[in-house]
């Protein structure tokens, strides 16, 4: 390929995607316990773009976010960092389906690092004992630190696939990853430091809340995912194509 036609290309796919970054992103999908605000549906496009893009959709991602920070403040739970932490969720997504295994390696242990400062913030900031701070992420972050663990040597091989249950599942555990262990927890670490919340309502938020709503962001990813591969091969695309 041309490389003037491939640094065009780039930028004309970092554009698309971070406008459909802001359009998702001035959607309110599930209420911010205690707070006036929502989280967005952008949270489930991220991940997309970084397994369509790579690690340079962070790029788009941020850009997107930070025009949503402006335009729709009712989606925003840590005011500037939003956007920021949304493109380390693209960011880890491409990382994840990256050719070196040493930049896969680099994305899980974000998304491990993520729980363990959200442990550290409540400990050092409330003087938690350790086994209350266990409980935070215990239904969100951990299974999906987990699972991505499991499927880690699968992951690349399942997006490019011609299998679309592959596909599906690499798409659903990439998603389900960066959503929960990424996104959400570095969201709550920062969220922590600026609302001093109480290891009860963490705790609380945890068993009761953010289960079904990461699940739930994680399989609208999905959906969209599938259906926009779909639509891409039909045109004769695939996720090797736009990352030329």
């Amino acid at each position: 390929m041309n490389l003037a036609l491939s640094f065009k290309s780039r930028i004309v796919y970092l554009v698309l995607c971070a406008a459909v970054i802001a359009i998702a992103g001035m959607i309110p999908f599930s209420a911010i316990i205690g707070e006036r605000t929502f989280f967005p549906m952008s949270i489930a496009i991220a991940p997309l773009a970084g397994i369509a893009l790579g690690p340079l959709a962070i790029v788009a991602v941020v850009f997107g976010a930070f025009i949503d920070l402006a335009i729709a403040p009712y989606t925003t739970m840590v005011g500037i960092f939003d956007p920021l932490v949304l493109g380390v969720s693209a960011l880890v997504a491409g990382l994840l389906i990256s050719e070196k295994k040493s930049h896969r390696i680099f994305a899980f242990a974000l998304g491990v690092a993520g729980l363990i400062m959200a442990y550290v913030s409540f400990i050092i900031i409330h003087g938690e004992l350790v086994g209350n701070v266990l409980l935070i992420g215990s239904t969100d972050m951990i299974p999906s630190i987990i699972l991505c663990l499991i499927t880690f040597p699968y992951l690349r091989v399942w997006i490019r696939s011609d299998n679309l249950v592959r596909q599906s599942w690499g798409v659903f555990v990439i998603s389900y990853f960066t959503i929960s262990a990424v996104q959400h927890s570095y969201s709550w670490v920062l969220f922590e430091l600026m609302q001093r919340i109480s290891i009860e309502e963490a705790v609380w938020i945890c068993l009761h809340f953010s289960w079904w709503e990461r699940l739930t962001f994680a399989f609208v990813a999905t959906v969209i995912g599938i259906i926009a591969i779909i639509g891409l091969k039909r045109l004769g695309w695939g996720i090797e194509k736009i990352q030329e």
